[in-house]
């Protein structure tokens, strides 16, 4: 439901044969009341949600976005469907902001301000959207969302990923999500997995629940030299760990290495020697973690040339 807008709740939804297109108000003041319906769709088109967004309700059926009009409150609303605007077949998806209002489509993450409705962030995610395996995540599709101060986080119950809308980045949560709600007074992320509702990515708490949380960081590519293959000849990488253990990798060519693990209770630097030619390097750092840890850099010893 959403409201109240101008005095009235509205509503939709209706799963009954015939009134599946419908979109139900209260009386002016008295929202524990139904004073009548409208109906902008169909039994071919479901209405999906209603929202209030910018002193204004918008309803989401499963292929348009209509606005609802309600300037004399002794008359039914009336309505317009947007051109151009596709709806949702995933309601949970569909969050008002400050920004306009986020939504899953049938072809990617959308944002409609009232006039258009544009894709979002679209190309990072592009593979994965189509179903594809990218980035170790086997398609996505998601059928929950919420939004923060500044994120836009939707989940299809095994992968959850977080949009920050100001720099047009996604990252991966780690965790699926069965629904997903922000306190916006306490400033928190509620996440229902795995059977528990867990508040997401609370200061302080170093588990997921109780169990270890995965941790992987990759460093970007480097080319060792233009014109030739280089001599790697040390990885060298400064870190504290407090005690946890993580396993580095070097990745020479396309060529995954893995190294031995470093543990410390102080800041430390390690070397591995490494000794093979190549062109393109980089490093990779994972482990599986019950307290904080902190990388301070990855360098690389490299000899080019003769």
């Amino acid at each position: 439901c959403a409201g109240p807008v101008l005095g009235r709740m509205y509503w939709t939804r209706d799963s009954s044969t015939g009134s599946k297109g419908r979109i139900y108000f209260s009386p002016v003041g008295r929202p524990e009341a139904m004073s009548g319906f409208i109906i902008p769709s169909s039994d071919d088109d479901p209405m999906q949600k209603v929202v209030g967004w910018n002193n204004t309700v918008w309803g989401f059926s499963q292929n348009k976005i209509f606005q609802l009009f309600d300037a004399d409150p002794t008359q039914s609303p009336i309505f317009k469907a947007i051109d151009g605007c596709p709806g949702t077949t995933d309601p949970a998806t569909v969050m008002p902001t400050s920004l306009g209002i986020f939504y899953k489509a049938k072809d990617g993450i959308r944002i409609f301000n009232s006039t258009q409705s544009m894709l979002v962030a679209f190309d990072p995610v592009s593979v994965i959207y189509k179903g594809e395996t990218a980035f170790g995540i086997a398609g996505f599709s998601p059928t929950v969302a919420t939004y923060t101060k500044t994120e836009y986080m939707a989940s299809d119950g095994v992968t959850t990923l977080a949009l920050d809308v100001q720099n047009a980045r996604w990252r991966n949560i780690g965790l699926g999500a069965k629904a997903l709600f922000y306190e916006p007074d306490t400033g928190k992320t509620l996440i229902s997995t795995g059977g528990n509702i867990l508040t997401l990515e609370d200061e302080g708490v170093l588990t997921d629940g109780g169990t270890a949380i995965p941790f992987e960081a990759e460093t970007p590519a480097g080319r060792t030299d233009v014109h030739s293959q280089g001599l790697i000849q040390f990885l060298f990488i400064e870190a504290l760990t407090n005690g946890e253990t993580l396993t580095p990798s070097i990745i020479i060519d396309g060529v995954v290495t893995a190294l031995p693990p470093m543990v410390s209770a102080t800041r430390q630097r390690f070397e591995w020697p490494i000794f093979k030619n190549g062109a393109i390097i980089s490093a990779r750092i994972n482990g599986s973690l019950s307290n904080q840890v902190e990388v301070y850099n990855v360098e690389a010893d490299v000899r080019v040339g003769a």
